[in-house]
């Protein structure tokens, strides 16, 4: 064997690049963990939106049935049939809040707030 293969810097070289060797394989099996996970976080995610794609589409197909559209509309744009009535129903306490910032006494309470605010 050649005798510059145990002088003290070769020697040094050599656990020098096993240093980096191993640091490398760590620093791989970090990121593999971490892919793992967030492998695992994109399949449950595609789960879900897998199961809210198919409430969507079922909500679609009803949609397109009469009625479907017809509860839609008098859900949202809240109108009746001919010979129905819509009521709707106030709560007084919002009336009152709303009367009262409305006012003089409203601009001061905006103005300094009040103590429960």
């Amino acid at each position: 064997m050649p005798t510059w293969m145990h002088a003290p810097w070769a020697l040094l070289l050599l656990f020098v690049v096993s240093c980096a060797l191993f640091w490398n394989v760590i620093v791989m099996a970090i990121k593999s963990s971490e892919t793992r996970a967030k492998r695992q976080q994109a399949e449950e995610k595609l789960v879900e939106l897998s199961s809210q794609k198919a409430s969507l589409e079922t909500a679609l197909n009803a949609l397109d049935t009469p009625k479907g559209t017809e509860a839609v509309l008098r859900d949202h744009l809240r109108v009746a049939k001919e010979g129905e009535e819509l009521i709707v129903i106030v709560d007084s306490d919002t009336s009152r809040e709303v009367e009262q910032k409305t006012g003089v006494l409203g601009f001061f309470q905006r103005l300094f707030g009040k103590k429960g605010e």
